[in-house]
């Protein structure tokens, strides 16, 4: 089949749209429409090359979510018509990592713009085409393995779901597994961007009770707060080292999570 795509040719260059082939599902493989793909700070350090390990051509777009279309003869965690997030950590499902419930530690996938099996599933003519992080988000389809589908609810709004492809999830995890924050813990976010906002929404799920937001941006320092942030420092006007130890009464932070993209 043929589809739309936003095909970044070399980095530092535009996305172009373009029409590319995607071949039939191999066994595990998924077709899904892409409904909702958000932009993360990722997208761009491919496109300014900061993440060298991705090769043009590829089709960038990581945080999708959409509607499965057809699957692959040996698939049988989701169905046609389901709908489902695309989580771009899948991880192999056989590893001693995935085993032991770690599967963002899986050496068996790669990054590189390919699936599960090494293949790209994109071309356009003669030339291959790579999918970021093997989902390719910016276009009207993916060809995913299945492990990287996420089934949902039928009802949940697929233009805000995709967000817990990359931005929710990350957020998650920096606050319950890799700080692993405990209750009355303070903490400090820097950067209240998509990622940023999720930290701080998980922070006050942790029960962390002094929750200190900092931007440079005061429509994003507003969002801080409606996310869960007890205080808010815009680091343009003041001394964040400073207006930090005024609110902690000099003690510091327990935990400080670092979100510029």
């Amino acid at each position: 089949m043929e589809m739309k795509a936003a095909v970044l040719w070399n980095i530092h260059e535009e996305l172009r749209i373009e029409t590319v082939s995607l071949p039939a599902p191999k066994p595990l493989d998924v077709l899904v429409r892409i409904v909702g793909s958000g932009v993360c700070g990722s997208d761009l350090h491919v496109i300014d090359g900061e993440l060298p390990y991705f090769a043009c051509p590829i089709v960038t777009g990581h945080e999708a979510a959409g509607i499965v279309e057809e699957v692959g003869s040996a698939v049988t965690t989701v169905s046609v018509g389901d709908q489902v997030v695309l989580g771009w950590i899948p991880g192999c499902g056989a590893c001693y990592a995935c085993w032991n419930g770690a599967p963002a530690k899986c050496g068996n996938v790669t990054f590189g713009g390919v699936l599960y099996d090494g293949h790209t599933r994109l071309s356009k003519g003669e030339r291959q085409i790579f999918s970021m992080v093997h989902i390719g988000g910016f276009a009207e389809y993916a060809l995913v393995g299945e492990r990287t589908c996420i089934k949902i609810r039928e009802d949940a709004p697929l233009d805000r779901v995709c967000l817990i492809g990359c931005g929710v999830s990350t957020g998650y995890g920096s606050v319950f597994h890799s700080a692993k924050v405990i209750p009355g813990s303070t903490a400090l976010v820097i950067g209240c961007g998509g990622v940023g906002l999720n930290v701080i929404q998980f922070l006050a799920l942790a029960a962390a009770t002094t929750i200190i937001a900092v931007d440079l941006n005061d429509s994003k320092l507003h969002q801080a707060r409606l996310f869960g942030a007890t205080h808010t420092v815009n680091g343009a006007d003041h001394d964040t080292v400073a207006a930090v130890m005024e609110v902690t009464r000099g003690q510091g932070v327990d935990y400080a999570f670092e979100v510029i993209s």
